[in-house]
């Protein structure tokens, strides 16, 4: 029975400790949320500090969150960063996320 338990510990796998951060352009809210993930010893990974090399940011989902990926979660921060109406209708002018982080955070679920 020992042996059976220290063998499923063994081939456990650790959780992964790194965070990918999708953002808009609310450079407080992401530092606060990197702050946040460090202290609870984390290691955020944000999108926009990657490497771009052309890629749009869909490429950039797939090639940092592939299934070989070490990354285990992800935080994507929704501030209101545009504003969007219905089409004639600016009255009913709403803040709302920029629709690449929405594309991103479609593209992590």
């Amino acid at each position: 029975m020992v042996e059976a338990v220290e063998t499923a510990e063994a081939s456990m796998v650790s959780p992964s400790k790194q965070v990918f951060i999708v953002h808009g352009h609310d450079p407080d809210a992401r530092r606060d949320l990197q702050l946040l993930l460090h202290q609870m010893g984390l290691e955020p990974i944000v999108l926009g500090d990657l490497p771009a090399e052309g890629d749009t940011i869909i490429e950039k989902l797939e090639k940092y969150l592939g299934p070989n990926s070490p990354i285990g979660f992800a935080c994507v921060l929704f501030t209101p960063d545009d504003e969007g109406y219905p089409k004639g209708q600016e009255d009913e002018k709403k803040y709302r996320a920029r629709e690449n982080v929405i594309l991103a955070n479609s593209a992590w679920c």
